[in-house]
């Protein structure tokens, strides 16, 4: 059982699923399918803690409450979030985003959706 991680882009990839905070071949034959990945700014609180809000959102050169609403998981990462993030903590460019993207994608599979038939690709018959 795994108790700790020291390389935070490996405990995101356990606890998410996202591959944006580590080296691709970490990830080969560990890919699983994430049961409740947690919003971004979950993960954002957890790394900004013991620093204020205001002062976070000051580095970012963002709104306080544009963070306060990413960290209470009332809006999401943005592409431009993503990079500021990534230059005031250190990760790489995607990694925030493709955190959002597993929760977008998460969620959205435990709705209820039509069945959608395949698009034949151009030059195809349609069976």
């Amino acid at each position: 059982m795994i108790l700790t991680f020291r390389h935070k882009g490996l405990h995101v990839f356990f606890e998410t699923g996202s591959k944006a905070g580590i080296q691709a071949h970490h990830a080969e034959g560990n890919t699983m399918l994430m049961h409740n990945p947690a919003h971004p700014g979950a993960v954002l609180a957890e790394w900004l803690e013991g620093v204020t809000i205001k002062e976070s959102a000051e580095r970012l050169a963002a709104s306080r409450q544009t963070l306060s609403a990413i960290i209470h998981q009332r809006a999401n990462i943005t592409a431009d979030m993503d990079l500021r993030l990534a230059d005031a903590l250190g990760t790489t460019p995607g990694f925030w985003a493709g955190l959002q993207t597993d929760f977008d994608i998460w969620t959205a599979s435990q709705q209820t959706r039509p069945h959608i038939e395949r698009v034949p690709h151009l030059g195809q018959k349609a069976a």
